[in-house]
C-alpha cells in the first residue's frame, strides 16, 4: 500500500484510510474508569467519532466535550486508541475517528484474564474503506440511541449481534427467492439485538441501516429473503426467538431526503405482498429515519411507519 508522509504519521493513498501513528508519545498518564470504559466501547463498536465517545463514556463530566477530546487525545498518545481521519465536505478540519490499538487490546485481554488472542482483533481491522466506516458510524449513532433509551423506560438489551457475528455460519442464512428460477438470496442483517421489556416481554429485532446506496431490485430482493425467514419459521432456529421485526432507518445529511427514502423504501416492501401471506404485512417492516430515531423518541414515540399501514406507530406500547 502507498504511503504519504504527514506530521502525525502515515495516510494511504490507495483509497482506504489509514490510522494515524503518533511519531512520540509523552510520558504514560494514569489510565481512569473512563478511560477504560472508551477503549471497552472502541472495541464493541469497532469505530466511534469523539461525539459517539462522550455520549456514551463521558457525559457525566462538567466540561464534557472538552474533557473527553482531552483524555481521547491522552489514550491515542499513549497508544492505546488509533485515530483516524474522515474526509468530509465541510471546511475544517477531518472529522476524527477512533479505533482499537494493540496497547487497548492487551489492557482489555489483562482485564478479562484471557489470551491476548480471545480479544478478537488485529491491526488490519482498522483498515477500511471510506464506504465501510461511514455505514459503520451511522450504524453504530442508531445503536448507540438504542442503548440510552433502554434504560430511559426501563428495559434491558439481552444481546445485540453486529454484522461480523451475523456473517458467520451460526447466523447466516442463504434462502431460496421466492419468485423461482433457482435463484437464492443471502441475509445478513446489519445488527441484531433483542430486548427484554419491564413487562417481561421480548422483542427481537434485524436491523437494517440504509444510506440509498441500495437500487429498488437490491432492496426487494432483500425484502424476499425476511419473508422467507419469517414464513418458513426459520427465525425461530436462527434467532432463538419467537418474535421478529425487521426496522430499516434511514441516514442522510438532508432529514427531508431521508423521510422521502423512507416513504420509497415503504412503498416497494409493500409491493413484494404477492410473494407473502396478508399477515406477515401486519407489523414485521418498520421504517424510520436516523434524524427521529433519538434516545428520546426511538422506543415511544409515533415515528415508524409500518408496512400495510398508513399509520404512525411507537415501537413499544
Amino acid at each position: 500500500m502507498g504511503l504519504a508522509h504527514s506530521p502525525n504519521g502515515p495516510v494511504s493513498t490507495k483509497g482506504r484510510l489509514s490510522v494515524f501513528t503518533p511519531s512520540s508519545r509523552p510520558p504514560a498518564f494514569r489510565l481512569t474508569e473512563r478511560d477504560i470504559a472508551a477503549i471497552e466501547a472502541v472495541y464493541t463498536y469497532r469505530f466511534l467519532t469523539a461525539l459517539q465517545l462522550h455520549r456514551l463514556c463521558f457525559s457525566g463530566k462538567e466540561t464534557a466535550r472538552r474533557y473527553t477530546e482531552h483524555r481521547l487525545k491522552c489514550l491515542f498518545h499513549a497508544g492505546y486508541l488509533g485515530r483516524m481521519p474522515k474526509p468530509s465536505l465541510r471546511l475544517g478540519a477531518p472529522l476524527a475517528v477512533y479505533c482499537l490499538e494493540q496497547k487497548g487490546r492487551d489492557l482489555l485481554a489483562d482485564r478479562a484474564g484471557v489470551a491476548k488472542r480471545e480479544i478478537v482483533w488485529e491491526k488490519w481491522d482498522n483498515q477500511k474503506s471510506l464506504f465501510f466506516l461511514e455505514h459503520t458510524l451511522a450504524l453504530n449513532e442508531l445503536r448507540i440511541n438504542l442503548s440510552l433509551a433502554l434504560p430511559m423506560q426501563g428495559h434491558t438489551l439481552l444481546r445485540y449481534l453486529d454484522e461480523q457475528a451475523l456473517r458467520s455460519q451460526t447466523f447466516k442464512q442463504v434462502v431460496d427467492d421466492p419468485l423461482g428460477g433457482g435463484a437464492k438470496i443471502p441475509l445478513v442483517p446489519d445488527g441484531f439485538c433483542q430486548l427484554q421489556l419491564r413487562d417481561n416481554r421480548k422483542l427481537a429485532i434485524c436491523l437494517e441501516l440504509d444510506r440509498a446506496t441500495e437500487d429498488m431490485k437490491q432492496f426487494k430482493r432483500k425484502i424476499r429473503g425476511y419473508i422467507v425467514l419469517w414464513e418458513s419459521g426459520l427465525y425461530l432456529r436462527t434467532y432463538q426467538t419467537h418474535s421478529l421485526t425487521v426496522l430499516t432507518v434511514v441516514s442522510g445529511r438532508n432529514p427531508a431526503h431521508a423521510g422521502v427514502r423512507c416513504g420509497v423504501l415503504k412503498e416497494w416492501t409493500e409491493a413484494e405482498r404477492r410473494v407473502a401471506h396478508e399477515d406477515t404485512f401486519s407489523d414485521l417492516f418498520w421504517f424510520t429515519t436516523l434524524s427521529q430515531a433519538t434516545p428520546q423518541q426511538i422506543l415511544t414515540h409515533p415515528i415508524w411507519s409500518v408496512a400495510g399501514s398508513d399509520s404512525l406507530h411507537q415501537l413499544i406500547e
